[in-house]
Protein backbone atom coordinates (compact mmCIF):
# COMPACT_ATOMS: atom_id res chain seq x y z
CA UNK A 1 0.00 0.00 0.00
CA UNK A 2 1.21 3.26 -0.93
CA UNK A 3 -0.28 6.62 0.75
CA UNK A 4 0.55 10.34 -0.57
CA UNK A 5 -0.85 13.68 1.20
CA UNK A 6 -1.23 16.77 -0.35
CA UNK A 7 -1.18 18.83 2.90
CA UNK A 8 -3.17 21.89 2.95
CA UNK A 9 -0.40 24.76 3.46
CA UNK A 10 -2.81 27.55 1.49
CA UNK A 11 -0.82 28.73 -1.22
CA UNK A 12 2.59 26.33 -1.60
CA UNK A 13 2.73 22.73 -1.89
CA UNK A 14 4.06 20.23 0.90
CA UNK A 15 3.45 16.39 0.18
CA UNK A 16 4.15 13.26 2.31
CA UNK A 17 4.60 9.63 1.07
CA UNK A 18 4.49 6.40 2.74
CA UNK A 19 4.64 3.06 1.86
CA UNK A 20 4.91 -0.58 2.32
CA UNK A 21 8.03 -2.00 2.27
CA UNK A 22 9.29 -5.40 1.78
CA UNK A 23 10.67 -5.84 5.21
CA UNK A 24 7.71 -4.95 6.38
CA UNK A 25 8.77 -1.43 7.51
CA UNK A 26 7.23 1.53 6.50
CA UNK A 27 8.82 4.38 3.99
CA UNK A 28 8.52 7.93 4.48
CA UNK A 29 9.44 10.57 1.76
CA UNK A 30 8.47 14.22 1.84
CA UNK A 31 8.12 16.80 -1.34
CA UNK A 32 8.50 20.32 -0.70
CA UNK A 33 7.56 22.08 3.00
CA UNK A 34 5.72 25.46 3.14
CA UNK A 35 4.68 26.66 6.07
CA UNK A 36 0.95 27.84 5.90
CA UNK A 37 -0.69 31.03 7.04
CA UNK A 38 -0.47 30.71 10.31
CA UNK A 39 3.58 29.96 9.96
CA UNK A 40 2.58 26.63 11.17
CA UNK A 41 4.30 23.96 9.83
CA UNK A 42 2.18 21.16 8.93
CA UNK A 43 5.04 18.71 7.62
CA UNK A 44 6.57 18.57 10.64
CA UNK A 45 3.36 18.24 12.65
CA UNK A 46 2.45 15.00 10.32
CA UNK A 47 5.71 13.40 10.99
CA UNK A 48 5.66 13.70 14.75
CA UNK A 49 2.84 11.94 14.86
CA UNK A 50 4.38 9.06 12.93
CA UNK A 51 7.25 9.09 14.40
CA UNK A 52 9.03 7.26 12.24
CA UNK A 53 12.85 5.54 12.40
CA UNK A 54 14.09 7.14 9.34
CA UNK A 55 12.95 9.19 6.24
CA UNK A 56 13.66 7.95 2.71
CA UNK A 57 13.75 11.38 0.73
CA UNK A 58 13.46 15.20 0.73
CA UNK A 59 12.64 16.77 -1.99
CA UNK A 60 13.05 20.77 -2.71
CA UNK A 61 11.21 21.12 -6.28
CA UNK A 62 12.44 24.25 -7.03
CA UNK A 63 13.64 27.43 -5.15
CA UNK A 64 10.22 29.52 -4.42
CA UNK A 65 9.48 30.01 -0.99
CA UNK A 66 6.02 28.59 -1.05
CA UNK A 67 7.61 25.73 -1.56
CA UNK A 68 11.12 25.96 0.70
CA UNK A 69 9.45 27.79 3.72
CA UNK A 70 9.18 25.58 6.47
CA UNK A 71 12.28 23.64 5.43
CA UNK A 72 14.53 24.87 8.53
CA UNK A 73 12.31 23.95 10.91
CA UNK A 74 12.20 20.10 9.00
CA UNK A 75 16.17 20.12 9.14
CA UNK A 76 16.12 21.21 12.97
CA UNK A 77 13.94 18.06 13.28
CA UNK A 78 15.61 15.98 11.87
CA UNK A 79 19.25 17.08 14.09
CA UNK A 80 16.92 17.53 17.38
CA UNK A 81 15.52 13.55 16.56
CA UNK A 82 19.20 12.54 15.38
CA UNK A 83 16.58 10.83 12.56
CA UNK A 84 18.68 9.28 9.18
CA UNK A 85 17.26 10.60 5.98
CA UNK A 86 18.58 8.83 2.85
CA UNK A 87 18.20 11.03 0.10
CA UNK A 88 18.23 15.32 0.38
CA UNK A 89 17.38 16.12 -3.77
CA UNK A 90 17.12 19.62 -5.58
CA UNK A 91 17.32 20.79 -8.60
CA UNK A 92 19.68 23.36 -8.27
CA UNK A 93 22.92 22.02 -9.74
CA UNK A 94 23.56 25.92 -9.85
CA UNK A 95 22.74 27.19 -6.57
CA UNK A 96 26.08 28.65 -5.51
CA UNK A 97 25.25 30.45 -8.68
CA UNK A 98 22.02 31.56 -7.66
CA UNK A 99 23.34 32.48 -3.92
CA UNK A 100 26.12 34.67 -5.35
CA UNK A 101 26.03 35.61 -8.77
CA UNK A 102 24.41 39.34 -8.00
CA UNK A 103 22.89 39.62 -11.80
CA UNK A 104 20.49 36.05 -10.36
CA UNK A 105 20.52 36.89 -7.02
CA UNK A 106 18.77 40.48 -7.18
CA UNK A 107 15.98 38.40 -8.51
CA UNK A 108 15.15 36.95 -5.28
CA UNK A 109 14.23 39.37 -2.54
CA UNK A 110 17.25 39.54 0.79
CA UNK A 111 14.32 37.54 2.72
CA UNK A 112 14.34 34.47 0.24
CA UNK A 113 18.19 35.06 -0.76
CA UNK A 114 18.61 34.62 2.82
CA UNK A 115 16.67 31.86 3.89
CA UNK A 116 17.67 29.62 0.77
CA UNK A 117 21.40 30.26 2.05
CA UNK A 118 20.39 28.52 5.17
CA UNK A 119 18.17 25.67 3.70
CA UNK A 120 21.36 24.52 1.89
CA UNK A 121 23.97 25.22 4.41
CA UNK A 122 22.27 23.34 6.67
CA UNK A 123 21.22 20.63 4.44
CA UNK A 124 24.80 20.00 3.70
CA UNK A 125 25.35 20.08 7.81
CA UNK A 126 22.94 17.36 8.10
CA UNK A 127 25.22 15.23 5.33
CA UNK A 128 28.48 16.49 7.09
CA UNK A 129 27.15 14.81 10.47
CA UNK A 130 25.72 11.55 8.80
CA UNK A 131 21.97 12.19 8.95
CA UNK A 132 21.69 12.56 5.42
CA UNK A 133 22.99 10.17 3.49
CA UNK A 134 23.34 11.19 0.28
CA UNK A 135 23.19 15.74 -0.90
CA UNK A 136 22.10 15.19 -4.61
CA UNK A 137 20.89 17.46 -7.17
CA UNK A 138 19.38 16.51 -10.56
CA UNK A 139 21.91 16.41 -13.14
CA UNK A 140 21.07 18.04 -16.37
CA UNK A 141 19.84 15.60 -17.94
CA UNK A 142 16.79 14.53 -19.49
CA UNK A 143 15.89 11.49 -17.00
CA UNK A 144 17.39 10.83 -13.24
CA UNK A 145 16.41 7.59 -11.30
CA UNK A 146 16.73 6.78 -7.77
CA UNK A 147 15.62 3.44 -7.07
CA UNK A 148 14.40 2.50 -3.22
CA UNK A 149 13.34 -0.98 -3.79
CA UNK A 150 9.84 -1.19 -3.85
CA UNK A 151 9.36 2.68 -4.69
CA UNK A 152 10.95 4.23 -7.69
CA UNK A 153 11.41 7.72 -8.04
CA UNK A 154 12.11 9.07 -11.59
CA UNK A 155 12.76 12.71 -12.50
CA UNK A 156 11.90 14.07 -15.95
CA UNK A 157 12.51 17.88 -15.47
CA UNK A 158 14.69 19.51 -14.76
CA UNK A 159 17.08 19.32 -17.76
CA UNK A 160 19.67 20.81 -19.63
CA UNK A 161 16.98 22.88 -21.83
CA UNK A 162 15.34 24.24 -18.81
CA UNK A 163 18.43 25.26 -16.64
CA UNK A 164 19.77 27.18 -20.31
CA UNK A 165 16.45 28.62 -20.43
CA UNK A 166 16.72 29.99 -16.84
CA UNK A 167 20.26 31.20 -16.47
CA UNK A 168 19.32 33.28 -20.41
CA UNK A 169 16.10 34.71 -18.36
CA UNK A 170 17.73 35.54 -15.18
CA UNK A 171 20.56 37.82 -16.36
CA UNK A 172 17.78 40.11 -17.84
CA UNK A 173 14.60 39.67 -15.62
CA UNK A 174 14.76 41.52 -11.98
CA UNK A 175 12.65 40.89 -8.70
CA UNK A 176 9.21 42.16 -9.70
CA UNK A 177 8.43 45.00 -7.55
CA UNK A 178 5.02 44.30 -6.55
CA UNK A 179 4.96 41.19 -4.17
CA UNK A 180 4.75 38.62 -6.90
CA UNK A 181 7.65 35.67 -7.50
CA UNK A 182 9.88 35.53 -10.15
CA UNK A 183 8.34 32.96 -11.96
CA UNK A 184 11.39 32.26 -13.89
CA UNK A 185 12.58 29.76 -11.04
CA UNK A 186 9.64 27.49 -12.75
CA UNK A 187 12.25 26.33 -15.01
CA UNK A 188 14.21 24.33 -12.57
CA UNK A 189 11.13 22.69 -11.05
CA UNK A 190 10.91 18.51 -11.15
CA UNK A 191 8.56 16.60 -12.84
CA UNK A 192 8.93 13.24 -10.74
CA UNK A 193 7.71 10.21 -11.61
CA UNK A 194 6.66 7.62 -8.54
CA UNK A 195 5.70 3.64 -9.54
CA UNK A 196 4.89 1.34 -6.84
CA UNK A 197 4.08 -1.89 -7.73
CA UNK A 198 1.07 -1.42 -10.17
CA UNK A 199 0.35 2.12 -9.34
CA UNK A 200 2.41 5.74 -10.78
CA UNK A 201 2.31 9.19 -9.31
CA UNK A 202 2.77 12.15 -11.32
CA UNK A 203 4.43 15.20 -9.35
CA UNK A 204 4.65 17.99 -11.29
CA UNK A 205 5.67 20.86 -8.91
CA UNK A 206 5.90 24.53 -11.02
CA UNK A 207 7.06 23.10 -14.11
CA UNK A 208 6.06 25.35 -17.57
CA UNK A 209 4.21 24.10 -20.52
CA UNK A 210 7.13 24.27 -22.47
CA UNK A 211 8.80 21.29 -20.17
CA UNK A 212 5.51 19.61 -20.92
CA UNK A 213 6.17 19.81 -24.16
CA UNK A 214 9.17 18.62 -24.53
CA UNK A 215 8.70 15.49 -22.54
CA UNK A 216 6.18 14.21 -24.28
CA UNK A 217 8.12 14.79 -27.34
CA UNK A 218 10.66 12.61 -26.40
CA UNK A 219 9.13 10.00 -23.62
CA UNK A 220 6.93 7.21 -25.29
CA UNK A 221 3.82 7.99 -23.52
CA UNK A 222 2.91 4.31 -23.28
CA UNK A 223 5.48 4.25 -20.79
CA UNK A 224 5.47 6.99 -19.50
CA UNK A 225 1.60 7.33 -18.34
CA UNK A 226 1.54 3.39 -17.73
CA UNK A 227 -0.69 2.42 -14.59
CA UNK A 228 -0.94 6.61 -13.64
CA UNK A 229 -3.56 6.64 -10.94
CA UNK A 230 -2.82 10.44 -9.99
CA UNK A 231 -1.60 13.47 -10.87
CA UNK A 232 -0.66 16.77 -9.66
CA UNK A 233 -2.16 19.49 -11.22
CA UNK A 234 0.85 22.02 -11.77
CA UNK A 235 1.99 25.50 -10.56
CA UNK A 236 -0.99 25.90 -8.69
CA UNK A 237 -3.73 25.92 -11.51
CA UNK A 238 -1.67 28.14 -13.25
CA UNK A 239 -1.92 28.79 -16.95
CA UNK A 240 1.41 29.42 -17.99
CA UNK A 241 1.62 25.65 -16.46
CA UNK A 242 -0.89 24.04 -19.21
CA UNK A 243 -0.32 22.28 -22.01
CA UNK A 244 -2.91 21.15 -23.47
CA UNK A 245 -1.55 18.04 -25.78
CA UNK A 246 -0.03 16.70 -22.51
CA UNK A 247 -3.37 16.35 -20.95
CA UNK A 248 -4.73 14.75 -24.10
CA UNK A 249 -2.38 11.30 -23.99
CA UNK A 250 -2.80 10.24 -21.03
CA UNK A 251 -5.34 7.43 -21.87
CA UNK A 252 -7.18 7.50 -18.45
CA UNK A 253 -8.62 10.51 -17.48
CA UNK A 254 -10.85 9.16 -14.90
CA UNK A 255 -8.19 9.92 -12.29
CA UNK A 256 -7.65 12.51 -9.28
CA UNK A 257 -5.94 15.59 -10.19
CA UNK A 258 -4.82 17.62 -7.42
CA UNK A 259 -4.33 21.23 -6.97
CA UNK A 260 -2.35 22.42 -4.20
CA UNK A 261 -3.49 26.17 -3.73
CA UNK A 262 -4.72 28.87 -1.03
CA UNK A 263 -5.68 32.53 -0.87
CA UNK A 264 -3.36 34.47 -3.28
CA UNK A 265 -2.35 37.58 -5.98
CA UNK A 266 -1.94 35.25 -8.84
CA UNK A 267 -5.80 34.53 -8.91
CA UNK A 268 -4.86 31.01 -8.73
CA UNK A 269 -6.29 28.48 -9.49
CA UNK A 270 -7.02 29.77 -13.43
CA UNK A 271 -10.84 28.56 -14.75
CA UNK A 272 -9.17 28.09 -17.94
CA UNK A 273 -7.08 25.27 -16.66
CA UNK A 274 -9.52 23.78 -14.47
CA UNK A 275 -12.16 24.37 -16.82
CA UNK A 276 -10.50 22.00 -19.54
CA UNK A 277 -9.11 19.46 -17.33
CA UNK A 278 -12.67 18.76 -16.24
CA UNK A 279 -14.17 18.46 -19.82
CA UNK A 280 -11.68 16.26 -19.89
CA UNK A 281 -13.10 13.78 -17.18
CA UNK A 282 -10.38 14.32 -14.83
CA UNK A 283 -11.28 13.80 -10.87
CA UNK A 284 -10.25 17.68 -9.47
CA UNK A 285 -9.03 18.22 -5.96
CA UNK A 286 -8.17 20.73 -4.20
CA UNK A 287 -6.31 21.93 -0.84
CA UNK A 288 -8.81 24.60 -0.68
CA UNK A 289 -12.19 25.60 -2.27
CA UNK A 290 -11.48 29.00 -3.77
CA UNK A 291 -11.86 31.16 -7.16
CA UNK A 292 -13.07 29.32 -9.65
CA UNK A 293 -13.33 25.72 -7.77
CA UNK A 294 -16.67 27.81 -6.35
CA UNK A 295 -18.28 27.84 -9.67
CA UNK A 296 -17.07 24.45 -10.17
CA UNK A 297 -18.61 22.97 -7.32
CA UNK A 298 -21.58 25.10 -8.27
CA UNK A 299 -21.65 23.25 -11.79
CA UNK A 300 -21.36 19.97 -10.30
CA UNK A 301 -24.07 20.52 -7.70
CA UNK A 302 -26.55 21.80 -10.27
CA UNK A 303 -25.60 19.36 -13.23
CA UNK A 304 -27.06 16.08 -15.08
CA UNK A 305 -24.18 15.37 -17.68
CA UNK A 306 -21.93 12.30 -17.32
CA UNK A 307 -19.36 14.19 -15.40
CA UNK A 308 -21.32 14.66 -12.15
CA UNK A 309 -20.84 10.46 -12.48
CA UNK A 310 -17.35 10.97 -11.53
CA UNK A 311 -18.25 12.68 -8.22
CA UNK A 312 -20.99 10.75 -7.02
CA UNK A 313 -18.69 9.02 -4.09
CA UNK A 314 -18.05 12.37 -3.06
CA UNK A 315 -20.53 14.58 -0.60
CA UNK A 316 -21.55 17.28 -3.22
CA UNK A 317 -22.20 19.61 0.45
CA UNK A 318 -20.25 22.92 2.14
CA UNK A 319 -18.26 20.52 3.14
CA UNK A 320 -16.96 18.69 0.02
CA UNK A 321 -13.79 17.08 1.59
CA UNK A 322 -12.40 16.70 -2.32
CA UNK A 323 -12.06 20.41 -3.08
CA UNK A 324 -11.17 21.49 0.69
CA UNK A 325 -7.95 20.37 3.41
CA UNK A 326 -5.36 17.52 3.14
CA UNK A 327 -5.95 15.45 0.17
CA UNK A 328 -5.49 11.99 0.99
CA UNK A 329 -5.03 9.25 -1.48
CA UNK A 330 -4.51 5.54 -0.71
CA UNK A 331 -3.78 2.75 -3.42
CA UNK A 332 -2.83 -1.06 -2.36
Amino acid sequence: MISITFKNVDQGDSIILQWNKPDGTKGLGIVDCNLDSKYENQVVKHIEIIDPEKIDFVILTHPHDDHYSGFLELFKYIEDKKLKCSYFIHSCSNIKEILTAPSIASTLSENELSNLGKLYTNAYNLYTKNLIDNYNSISASDYYKIDLDSLVLEFYSPSQKEINDFNKSEHTVKQPKDGRRNSNYNYLSTLIKLSYQDTSILLTSDIKSSSFKRIIGKQPTTHFFKNLKLIQIPHHGGTSSYYKPFWEKIPHKNIPAVVSVGKNIYKHPHKEFINSLSNLGFEIHSTNHIGCLKELKSDLSNSTNDFLDLFEIYELSDSNKHLSGDQIFKFV
